[in-house]
């Protein structure tokens, strides 16, 4: 396994150049940025082109952590390259609180239909913090997966 981080900040772009040689189907992009920046597409732009066949996942923050440090209008992004962990991803949209554990039980379906008999060990989830019960999200989740699942 293989982990780097990468820094991008809106006056100076990113601190290093995006190591897109480790792009592939098991290499995991997790992307925490600032909320200034939801209109902003180029640093997000950049990262899709740097890593086509990676799993890119994120969200907005209040503020990114880097290292030691807490930055505003910045992205933080971790790059894990596994040597022989296969990644999926799922998502699902919510029609509110009151869905929640219906979007769990349907992100659970998406991540055990794998086509190539893989069996699945963990879950990472990203949700939103306002319209989403997280309990009941896990729940739902919990309830439709197996007890294997982490």
């Amino acid at each position: 396994m293989q982990v780097t981080r990468v820094e991008y900040h809106t006056a100076t772009g990113w601190a290093h150049a995006l190591p897109a040689e480790l792009d592939s189907p098991r290499t995991l992009v997790l992307a925490f940025g600032a909320w200034s920046l939801r209109d902003k597409d180029a640093p997000f732009a950049e990262l899709r082109r740097a890593f086509p066949h990676s799993v890119l996942a994120g969200c907005s923050t209040a503020g990114e952590i880097a290292g030691a440090h807490v930055h505003d209008a910045s992205v933080s992004v971790a790059i894990t390259a596994f040597e022989r962990t296969a990644l999926r991803a799922a998502h699902t949209a919510s029609a509110g609180i009151a869905d929640s554990a219906g979007a769990g039980q349907r992100l659970a379906e998406a991540l055990r239909a794998d086509e190539h008999g893989q069996k699945l060990a963990a879950v990472f989830i990203l949700s939103h913090g306002v319209n989403v019960n997280g309990t009941e999200l896990v729940h739902g989740l919990a309830a439709h997966l197996p007890h294997s699942v982490h």
